[in-house]
């Protein structure tokens, strides 16, 4: 392990293997996470999914896929196409439901909306997400004529926390997790934010006029991965 060059806080609880990577090349990261997720109780989830003849299924999070998982029978396959964000929600759909058909994805809404347009899908669509889930997927399917049946599965429960630390870098891992952290913080203007992904990139940038990095791939691994290469860059050959 390196000397401590740089202090990072994730807004999220960072897995021990990155926290461990990310101190090989300086940087100490600090988990204080500021959002908790609150389930649906599997069985209410399972019956409202039953009551929707859908022919296909749409995920944005991690946490809904955990969800659904929970409440459906493990020994039948999803019997719908489906539409996922890649990245932490491709990774999780294909970890608990393997061989599941994943019809379109994308790596933030609009490109997801999009790829599953190109699919000339008829509906219903069942959208499982959160109560605080972003607007532009069902808007932008329900403009194209398809109709969107949302099902709530978690909960998004707000922790305001003010810190009395300061730090060079501060990961975010979605818009919920950015208005938390400001709601309580202010953010020096040498402090670099990293964001998960475009969605969670945008929302900082309208917020505050900080430097703003945004990882190749909405995966916790990738920010990390962009975090070492911003601090502790490869040598030029």
């Amino acid at each position: 392990m390196e000397k401590v060059k740089y202090h990072i806080l994730s807004t999220k609880e960072m897995p021990a293997d990155l926290v461990r990577q990310a101190s090989i090349h300086g940087l100490e990261i600090d988990s204080r996470p500021l959002i908790s997720i609150l389930e649906k109780d599997p069985a209410e989830i399972s019956e409202r999914i039953q009551k929707v003849d859908a022919g296909w299924a749409v995920f944005t999070s991690a946490n809904a896929v955990r969800a659904v998982h929970r409440a459906w029978n493990q020994d039948l396959p999803l019997p719908w196409k489906i539409g996922c964000l890649e990245g932490s929600t491709l990774e999780q759909l294909n970890s608990l439901f393997p061989g599941v058909r994943v019809c379109a994805r994308g790596t933030h809404s609009r490109e997801l909306a999009g790829a599953i347009l190109l699919q000339n899908p008829t509906g219903p669509f069942l959208f499982f997400c959160g109560n605080r889930r972003r607007p532009e997927l069902p808007a932008l399917l329900r403009e194209a004529g398809i109709p969107l049946q949302e099902l709530i599965v978690y909960e998004t429960k707000v922790n305001q926390v003010a810190l009395g630390n300061t730090y060079d870098a501060i990961l975010f891992f979605s818009p919920s997790g950015v208005e938390s952290f400001l709601s309580a913080n202010p953010v020096p203007p040498e402090t670099i934010c990293f964001a998960i992904g475009r969605t969670t990139a945008e929302t900082l940038k309208s917020l505050i006029p900080n430097q703003v990095v945004t990882g190749a791939f909405p995966s916790p691994k990738r920010l990390v991965a962009a975090l070492i290469h911003h601090y502790d860059p490869a040598p030029t050959p």
